[in-house]
This record gives structure tokens, sequence and C-alpha cells, in this order.
């Protein structure tokens, strides 16, 4: 889920919502860690796209096992994935659309149209974020976004966890009303699938621990290395993890499946 209306409201472009995205991240650790400490970042970021293409090389045929699968991790330089969780989380939603094959996808944040996935070819693709001002994407709360009729696959790549935190008007349980729309527009023969980042919003990690944010399958992706290789865990064990330490971003993800309504 990204802010990216331009002035007056209008629709951008996806280089001008790309720049936007660095801008305010370079902005942000300004203002939190100081000025030299976002010039580094700035400065690093800048050298890991230019040897992009030799990571790349370097990592080809690397894999992770998750749901029992090895899984190629994703490389794209679209939101420095290599360096991130998206390394992981795309082929996940990869792995589960092409056992799925469904005919219609509902999603919930606009991640993947980045990615350009074979398997979305040809499938009747809707995209409900709030914020994000591109084409064909329909600016909805997702805690009360209806629509009349079910969908083949419903999907949300580490878009929840901003659903009333990062957003002016505050609601702990927002992830929780995200999560009953999700189910909501599912058909009784498709999947749900969903990300999260964890101990990045507190409120959901609660719900997570407690129980009430839960999928029938559920489990963790956790980071074990500066390179950034990942395993599969329980979902206690990402729990126990903190977001930004011992690395960058999320140091673990919950993964939680659904099949059948």
């Amino acid at each position: 889920m990204e802010i990216s209306r331009g002035v007056g409201g209008g629709r951008r472009t996806k280089l001008a919502v790309e720049l936007a995205r660095y801008g305010a991240a370079a902005r942000h650790r300004a203002s939190e860690e100081g000025v030299g400490a976002a010039l580094v970042a700035s400065t690093r970021l800048a050298s890991a796209h230019l040897v992009h293409p030799l990571t790349v090389t370097r990592r080809r045929g690397r894999t992770f096992r998750a749901m029992g699968t090895e899984l190629p991790y994703e490389t794209t330089r679209y939101n420095n994935t290599w360096l991130n969780e998206r390394t992981v989380e795309i082929p996940v939603v990869r792995h589960i659309l092409a056992g799925q094959r469904p005919r219609s996808v509902l999603e919930i944040g606009n991640v993947l149209r980045n990615y350009k996935l074979a398997e979305f070819s040809g499938v009747d693709h809707t995209v409900v974020d709030r914020y994000e001002g591109v084409d064909d994407v329909v600016n909805e709360d997702v805690r009360t976004f209806r629509a009349d009729r079910r969908y083949h696959a419903v999907v949300s790549v580490s878009t929840l966890e901003h659903v009333g935190y990062d957003e002016p008007e505050k609601d702990p349980d927002g992830p929780i009303r995200a999560l009953e729309t999700m189910r909501h527009h599912l058909a009784e023969d498709g999947v749900l699938l969903v990300t999260i980042p964890l101990d990045y919003n507190p409120t959901i990690d609660a719900a997570i621990a407690d129980g009430r944010f839960s999928c029938p399958e559920q489990f963790s992706l956790r980071r074990t290395t500066k390179d950034n290789r990942w395993v599969q865990d329980d979902v206690k064990s990402g729990l126990g993890c903190n977001y930004g330490s011992r690395f960058r971003n999320a140091n673990a993800v919950y993964v939680g499946l659904q099949h059948g309504r």
C-alpha cells in the first residue's frame, strides 16, 4: 500500500511512484536517524543497484524450502526485491497461484503487477488499494470494500500491517477487518494467501499470537543471513524476530493460507 497521489489527487506514473517511494524512505530515515545516516543508506542502495546484474548472476539457482518445495528466490530490481522480504514473498505467491490456476484474483495492496507474474496472464485481476494512485486500481478502504462477486484467489502481500496503523485514523482491529474482507470475497473453491512482515505493527503481532488473526494453514519465513537467505519456521519463532534487526527490513514474515470458504 503506497501513498502515491500527485498534486490535486491526480494519477501518477509507475516511475513517479517509485521515485516517490525512495524519496519518502530517505526523508523518513533523515528524520529518524539524521541526514548523515540517510546519505549513507542512499549511497549503499545506489551501489547495490549498480551491482544488481552481478548479484542476480551470483544468486542464480539459489533456492529456499517452503511448503515442502524448493522455490527460487526473486531477484527483481523493483523495490529492491533481492535485498528484502519480497525475495521470498513473491515466489510463495507464484507457487500458490501456479497450483491454483485461478480465473480471477482479488489483490489487497498494489504489489503483484510490478512483478509481471506469468500466472496472471489472461486472469481477471482486481486490485484494491486505498492510496495507490495508478490506473485500474480501486481506491477504497479494504475494511469496508465489498464487491458483488467472489474470486478464485484472494491475495495480499505485506499490506495488511499498514491498515489502521500507518493511517491518520488509528484502528487496532484494522488488519482483522481486512482479513474478514478477504474471506468474504473468497470463492468456495478458492485460495486465500496473506503475508505480513512481523514486528512491524505490534497490534497485528498480538492478534496473531492470541489467534484473533489466523488462517487454517500458517507458518513464518525467517531471514538467516546477510545475503538474504530464508528458512521456513513456525509462527511462534517468527514472532520472536525483530523488524530491522539483525538485518534491515523484515527479519520474519507471517504466511497465512486458506483453501475454500
